[in-house]
């Protein structure tokens, strides 16, 4: 085999090995007037699932940009969307090119969070928004998504504690 031949054959190995299962793809649909990041968790028991529309399972962003969801983080690739929710209801696609006076999606990552004093979290994170974004913005974030769910998790001990008929969690 010559060296040409061997080296597009090991890419070719590579690019199928690294390309994984696709999965549904993502809509992340994102309040217009929000400028920061986006945060979705998952796998917190009591919250409900992300719903399913056209295709794609829908991350609808509350005004504080904290998604709570009982789905499991997703694995595999697919081809995701961010678009804004303008205040008519109409939408508009987020792209990832900055330009000087259009909102974008500066970057995503997805990961896991464990403190002692709060419960551990699965999570992605969308930072959107015309202004640029350090690690402390997103490090912010991500804590006040881990401060949400342990308010949503004591508020829900508190009701069974007083016999209150357990009720569904709300992510906003």
């Amino acid at each position: 085999m010559s060296k040409l031949t061997a080296t597009a054959f090991a890419f070719a190995c590579m690019g199928l090995c690294s390309c994984g299962d696709s999965r549904t793809a993502d809509r992340h649909e994102i309040p217009a007037e929000f400028d920061g990041v986006a945060v979705t968790v998952f796998s917190q028991p009591g919250f409900p699932p992300l719903p399913e529309r056209d295709g794609f399972r829908v991350h609808a962003y509350p005004s504080d940009g904290i998604l709570i969801t009982s789905d499991p983080m997703p694995e595999g690739w697919a081809s995701d969307e961010v678009v804004d929710i303008l205040a008519d209801g109409t939408e508009q696609l987020l792209g990832n090119s900055p330009s000087s006076s259009s909102r974008h999606i500066h970057f995503s990552a997805s990961g896991s969070r464990s403190t002692q004093d709060l419960p551990e979290i699965e999570f992605l994170f969308l930072a959107i928004g015309k202004n640029e974004f350090t690690s402390a913005s997103y490090d912010l974030a991500v804590e006040n998504a881990a401060r949400k769910v342990d308010r949503a998790i004591k508020t829900r001990s508190e009701q069974n504690a007083a016999g209150q008929p357990a009720t569904r969690l709300e992510s906003k």
